[in-house]
């Protein structure tokens, strides 16, 4: 099904919704399929471009599929320490993920309720996760391409815990909130405003009456003024957008929490090169884990090291060496493994508005995080080892080379400090934590706003602690809580 998503502007819009849904990602094309099957009339803004499933499988040029990317893939933290890549477009950070999912680990639930006084039973949170495991065809995969299998080796003969991962996956296509959520919707029910940045609000009392947005023409590049009359306001543009929408309007900030409590889930590089040609390029991107050293296995938080192959561009970033030098490991592309180091982090960051009213990141890995960081990093040195691997190379940017088991050494315990170590994020959380004390959260167990009372937030902002796994089904599990119990 093909959806009739209004990219072209000719005019100024004035459109009455039943709900009008901030952000197209995860959490939001999550609601709007729950509610346009209720019978409401929904209108999304969108601020990315629409790119249907024939434009992102037949894109071989990287550049070309760095426009579903918001800044096409740079949103870096103020002291540059940390790249944060966000999608921006119909389906959001959905459409340039791998489609990992996982539940959240026991130890988070806990802390969630136990700490955050989060009401969510046991019942609602495993049904809304079957849920959407169902609606995003969340399967089990088994890659037998070696860029995965040494890992799984090298693990196993660790003793160390570890697994395939589980996939949104229908058919061999990987799955979307376009085509698994949005394109399933009830499709009358439901209007779709890309290329359209949600700007201000209208409010009476304690409630939002209408959302001010700009359209812009793809094709012109004029602009257009949106205005979406509606009954309920869902914002679900991602931590960072979101937190930003809300500091630039003065929203839903009566705790002072608003843009807080940020996480990242910081991630850096281990590559193993083999003598044998892995080939990773025929495998799938991810596939892989090892969760021993995770709070899915243990009673605090930890790292997970997961497996992923990146293209050959990707992959001459991450070595550290230019010229001539960084050329002779590319051409190890086909005999290389790789794998990154996911920290589970404390929430420590924060987003602040800079002069001309745009999200400013604040963040830096915590000494803690910092240490699991190098434990990390040091643990997948020792199973690429055990996998044969006769060199491995971390992601300092101070060259460290592996070769044997005493070279782990060379993995000082300060070096994942800042200008040590390259560090990316693809999992921003926080920002309008949930939680039921008003004084210290943005919104309740179920996304409504303590201070508006008709405003949900829908998206991983919400999360009061980094979740230490891949983040989106635990978006979607909220979202389709949220959703459930909006009438």
């Amino acid at each position: 099904m093909i959806l009739d998503v209004k990219t072209r502007y000719n005019d100024a819009v004035d459109h009455i919704a039943d709900v009008c849904i901030i952000g197209s990602g995860a959490g939001g094309s999550a609601v709007a399929h729950e509610l346009t099957h209720q019978g409401k009339k929904v209108t999304i803004l969108e601020a990315g471009n629409y790119y249907d499933a024939d434009y992102v499988n037949q894109q071989s040029r990287e550049d070309e599929l760095l426009n579903l990317w918001k800044h096409h893939g740079i949103f870096l933290s103020n002291n540059f320490s940390v790249n944060v890549a966000q999608g921006q477009c119909v389906g959001g950070s959905t459409m340039i993920n791998y489609g990992i999912c996982f539940r959240f680990p026991d130890l988070v639930r806990n802390i969630w309720r136990d700490k955050h006084g989060i009401l969510l039973t046991d019942e609602q949170i495993d049904d809304a996760y079957t849920k959407a495991e169902s609606q995003y065809g969340v399967t089990g995969i088994q890659q037998d391409g070696r860029s995965h299998e040494v890992i799984k080796e090298g693990c196993e003969r660790l003793e160390y815990s570890s697994g395939w991962m589980q996939k949104a996956l229908r058919k061999g296509m990987k799955q979307n909130a376009l085509i698994a959520y949005l394109e399933k919707s009830k499709i009358e029910n439901l209007n779709i405003y890309a290329n359209c940045k949600a700007v201000s609000v209208e409010k009476s009392g304690n409630a939002i009456t209408a959302i001010h947005a700009i359209a812009t023409d793809p094709c012109t590049k004029l602009k257009h003024n949106v205005k979406i009359t509606a009954e309920k306001v869902v914002l679900a543009a991602g931590p960072i957008a979101s937190s930003e929408f809300l500091l630039k309007n003065k929203l839903a900030n009566s705790s002072g929490q608003v843009g807080k409590n940020i996480s990242l889930h910081p991630s850096s590089s281990v590559v193993g090169i083999f003598d044998e040609e892995i080939n990773g390029q025929n495998s799938n991107v991810m596939a892989y884990y090892c969760d021993h050293f995770s709070a899915r296995k243990r009673d605090k938080f930890g790292y997970m090291i997961e497996s992923v192959f990146v293209a050959p561009s990707q992959f001459s970033i991450i070595m550290p060496s230019f010229g001539m030098q960084n050329l002779e490991y590319v051409k190890k592309y086909h005999h290389v493994s790789m794998a990154g180091v996911l920290v589970h982090d404390q929430a420590v960051g924060k987003i602040t508005l800079n002069q001309n009213q745009d999200a400013i990141l604040d963040y830096s890995l915590s000494k803690d995080d910092q240490k699991l960081m190098v434990e990390g990093i040091r643990e997948a040195c020792k199973i690429y080892l055990k996998a044969g691997a006769k060199k491995i190379i971390t992601g300092h940017i101070d060259p460290i080379i592996i070769e044997n088991e005493a070279d782990i050494s060379k993995i000082k315990d300060d070096s994942a400090g800042q200008g040590k170590l390259l560090i990316a994020s693809a999992h921003p959380q926080g920002g309008s934590s949930m939680g039921e004390n008003p004084n210290k959260s943005v919104v309740n167990s179920f996304c409504k706003s303590h201070d508006i009372s008709n405003l949900y937030i829908c998206d991983a902002s919400v999360f009061p602690t980094s979740v230490g796994v891949n983040p989106q089904l635990t978006v979607l599990m909220l979202a389709t809580i949220a959703a459930s119990n909006m009438y």
